[in-house]
C-alpha cells in the first residue's frame, strides 16, 4: 500500500521533531488566494523562540503545501549548527 499525502505529512512532523521542533497549526495568511505583503505561501514558516525551533504550519494550505513548507524548513536547518539548550547556570552568593 503506498503512502497518502497525509502519510507524508504526518512523517515529516515526526522528523521535524526529532530535529527538535515544536509543531503549531494556525491560520496564518487571511486567504488562501493571496499573501499579504512579506508572507510566503510555502505553508509554513519558523523560527526560534526562547531557545526552542517552532515550525509555524499554516492551516489554511493544503496538505501538499504544508508538505513543501516543512521539507524547506527542514533543508534550510539542516545546513546550521545546533546551539546549546541549556545556558550555564549561575550561582548567587
Amino acid at each position: 500500500m503506498s503512502e497518502t499525502i497525509l502519510d507524508q505529512r504526518d512523517r515529516l512532523f515526526r522528523l521535524a521533531r526529532q530535529r527538535g521542533f515544536e509543531i503549531r497549526s494556525a491560520r496564518l495568511s487571511e486567504s488562501h488566494s493571496s499573501t499579504t505583503a512579506g508572507a510566503t505561501s510555502s505553508g509554513c514558516d519558523w523560527c526560534e523562540l526562547r531557545g526552542q525551533r517552532v515550525i509555524f504550519l499554516d492551516v489554511a494550505q493544503t496538505a501538499a503545501e504544508q508538505i513543501a513548507g516543512i521539507r524547506s524548513v527542514l533543508d534550510e536547518t539542516t545546513q546550521e549548527r545546533p546551539r546549546p539548550i541549556s545556558m550555564p547556570r549561575t550561582r548567587h552568593a
